[in-house]
């Protein structure tokens, strides 16, 4: 075999590049127009567009590959993960034509495909399984009554596919009913079939999976485990090897319970086979990817073992080549996935051109000609990624940009190393889930040693137990937003700025008459900041304070007051991009409440007057589609590492402090991402209260709730069923409603 066509893009095709190229195999990419200039394009030996930007027009176009996978006589498909990883009409397809698909059969693909008829399967072969309901009738009587029996809380679960489509966690029966429309329009709309079956739902479980590998002599060996318990929207976020805590004589269990699903199904290739974990240390399968894993980084590290090259090897016939007993698992590997979303807005993907994206100095970006990868025990930190500096985000795909992968000796280095990667990493361009993996990576409960995790840690409400996402901004120091308002300001009012090119007649500083450019006295504005990862409308986590500006023979000082009291700092010279002050006045210091404070770790309590502060300016946007400008930050000082990469957004200015700020949410009713309108829950003229569910838009094959953000009347629906939105477009229009006052007094 020679030539090796990637049906993939992004992060997993150039990951191919680089092991099918180290193999000795001629590389030929695909690419949608959109993805024309794509990393994975640049780095394989040849590139043919093979569609437009809509999946199913280009990656997930079965043909148009098979016929170009003809035309220039490939001798294998490597389908990557997602698209048409685990489709066994397009596997069968590569096998009629004499192409070999790089994966198993088409038969193992169908077996595992439909989770009911999987489930079957492994009950026969004795693999431990949750009672649950698998059954062809679903219709809403019959699966009501099945969740009756099952009882709650229970999930929902799309029979076909995976990546939490189609999933739905149901805590009351009142409930279910809605849910189970929701999750089946999830499922349609992602796998083509809208079948679904139920299970009881463990709140606390781990997810724990094994690495297997088989060769086409029907050997069959499992390459250690791996924990993804902390995920989002029911989606892996952080992934480790080895899962942490486990006895050994559990870790073997596991690891010949996937090699008997394995081989139950006649199984060649990489594979994994899932596991719920409960906290008796009883294990469930959940369902087996018959794919390559996002996270076999982390397997590869710890093993030392190119899991793509052994695909290909295995592809053209030949046998494993060690035995289980030679299998040895050395050190502690940690991944995170870098993703282009917003954690406040429920993780929605983002989309743009990446204007800024550094790597940490000691990171390795997996490049098709590097062969030194090899064995990957040699690298601490991995960074595999399908994009690079000024690369557009197409909107049409996975939001994935990067995985971060660190390995070192022990957890708690691995932890440790990951999470100074992190806050070294610069990106800017699209919002991102670099807060949310810093403070993952940086709390207490996950950073602790392997022995000590065990089973009261990690679980799959990691994020919701320790309210990571509450936490993401709140916890940001007064200092932190005071630097992005200056930034802001020193960008657009400074006296390089040139209003005729910043935004023109919409730029919102030409409209503030308080305000005058290099005035030698105080010019006094009012403003008010969000930040990704926190609702805008959140309390606590929108400071509002009055700014003003004072330059006096060279020097300039900023005033600002909150609630705390009145801060100074001084302006430094600093290189382009960058913002530095010093502390000249602060508040007074409240008497410690707390062990923390009176220990001197809180972090607004422990800046010294005197303290230099240095911001790197990421990015700065006007006219930006969900607020009128906003600025991307990275603290370099020690004490506000866990902030790096912070995203600021303007919401509102004044000319006076003493004037109210608006108070309208002004992004509620506008479409926050582009996607298509999957359901309409109201009429117009209809009452509705705050948190009532209006609309539901569909974007990357998952659904987006669109709720009222206060008690108001639908006076305006501008979209249908099936029409698609662009980000930042009205959906609707409400008018606010005063809620009824309760009537007292004795009834007449």
């Amino acid at each position: 075999m020679k030539q090796l066509l990637i049906a993939n893009r992004g992060e997993i095709a150039c990951r191919i590049i680089r092991s099918a190229r180290a193999a000795g195999w001629h590389t030929v990419a695909i690419y949608s127009d959109v993805d024309a200039n794509a990393r994975h394009v640049r780095l394989a030996d040849e590139a043919h567009l093979i569609g437009v930007a809509a999946a199913e027009k280009s990656y997930l176009a079965q043909h148009k590959i098979l016929s170009l996978a003809s035309t220039l006589n490939v001798d294998a498909i490597h389908p990557g993960y997602g698209f048409l990883a685990e489709n066994a009409e397009f596997a069968a397809a590569c096998e009629q034509a004499g192409i070999a698909f790089v994966g198993p059969s088409s038969d193992a693909i169908d077996a595992m495909g439909d989770k009911a008829n999987a489930k079957a399967i492994m009950a026969a072969a004795g693999v431990p399984l949750l009672a649950d309901y698998r059954d062809a009738e679903q219709r809403l009587p019959h699966l009501q009554q099945a969740a009756q029996a099952i009882g709650y809380p229970l999930l929902i679960k799309a029979t076909c596919g995976g990546g939490g489509r189609g999933m739905r966690i149901v805590d009351h029966a009142d409930d279910f009913e809605t849910a189970l429309a929701s999750a089946k329009r999830e499922a349609k709309a992602a796998f083509g079939d809208d079948r679904v079956l139920l299970e009881p739902f463990l709140k606390t479980p781990r997810h724990v999976e094994v690495q297997i590998l088989a060769d086409q002599q029907g050997n069959t060996i499992y390459l250690g485990d791996r924990d993804c318990s902390v995920q989002r929207r029911h989606q892996k976020v952080v992934e480790e090897a080895p899962a942490p805590g486990l006895p050994p004589a559990l870790r073997a269990a596991m690891g010949e319970a996937a090699v008997q699903a394995a081989k139950a199904i006649g199984y060649v290739g990489a594979g994994t086979v899932e596991f719920l974990l409960d906290d008796k240390q009883q294990f469930y399968f959940m369902e087996m990817n018959t794919r390559l894993q996002v996270e076999h980084p982390v397997t590869e590290m710890v093993c030392g073992i190119d899991l793509v090259r052994w695909q290909l090897a295995i592809a053209e016939g030949k046998p494993l080549t060690m035995q289980q007993q030679q299998v040895q698992i050395r050190g502690h590997a940690i991944e995170v996935r870098l993703c282009a979303e917003d954690p406040a807005l429920q993780f929605m993907p983002t989309s743009g051109r990446l204007t800024r994206l550094k790597w940490p100095a000691n990171g390795k970006v997996s490049a098709a000609k590097d062969t030194d990868l090899l064995p990957y025990q040699d690298l601490p930190l991995r960074i595999e990624t399908g994009f690079e500096q000024g690369d557009l985000i197409p909107a049409n795909y996975d939001s994935m940009l990067a995985k971060v992968i660190y390995m070192a000796d022990n957890r708690q280095q691995a932890a440790a190393g990951l999470y100074q990667a992190l806050t070294q990493t610069e990106i800017a361009g699209v919002a991102t889930n670099l807060g949310l993996l810093t403070q993952v990576l940086g709390h207490p409960v996950f950073k602790q040693d392997a022995d000590h995790l065990q089973f009261g840690g990690l679980h799959t409400g990691f994020l919701q137990q320790y309210q990571i996402l509450e936490n993401l901004q709140a916890t940001a120091p007064i200092y932190a937003w005071h630097m992005a308002a200056i930034a802001m300001i020193s960008r657009y009012v400074g006296s390089d700025a040139n209003p005729s090119h910043e935004g023109g007649s919409n730029n919102p500083w030409l409209t503030l008459s308080g305000w005058r450019l290099n005035a030698p006295v105080k010019s006094l504005i009012a403003i008010q900041l969000s930040a990704d990862g926190v609702e805008p409308k959140s309390a606590g986590t929108t400071p509002r304070f009055t700014i003003s500006k004072e330059t006096s023979a060279g020097s300039t000082v900023w005033h600002l007051n909150d609630d705390s009291g009145s801060w100074r700092y001084q302006a430094l010279t600093s290189p382009s991009g960058q913002i530095k002050l010093r502390l000249l006045a602060r508040p007074l210091a409240p008497a410690p409440n707390t062990k923390e404070e009176a220990t001197g770790n809180s972090k607004d309590s422990s800046l010294a007057i005197g303290q230099v502060l240095i911001a790197k300016i990421g990015q700065c946007e006007l006219n930006n589609p969900r607020h009128s400008h906003s600025i991307t930050l990275t603290l370099t000082n020690s004490f506000g590492e866990a902030y790096a990469g912070c995203r600021y957004h303007w919401l509102s200015a004044t000319d006076s402090a003493d004037e109210p700020m608006p108070t309208e949410n002004l992004d509620a009713l506008n479409a926050p991402l582009h996607g298509t309108v999957a359901a309409i829950e109201v009429s117009k003229g209809d009452t509705v209260k705050s948190g009532q569910l209006l609309m539901v838009l569909e974007a990357m094959k998952m659904e987006y709730p669109v709720k009222a953000p206060f008690n108001g009347e639908v006076s305006r629906l501008n979209f249908a069923v099936g029409d698609t939105v662009e980000r930042g477009q009205a959906l609707l229009a409400l008018t606010m409603v005063a809620e009824e006052e309760e009537e007292s007094g004795a009834a007449p």
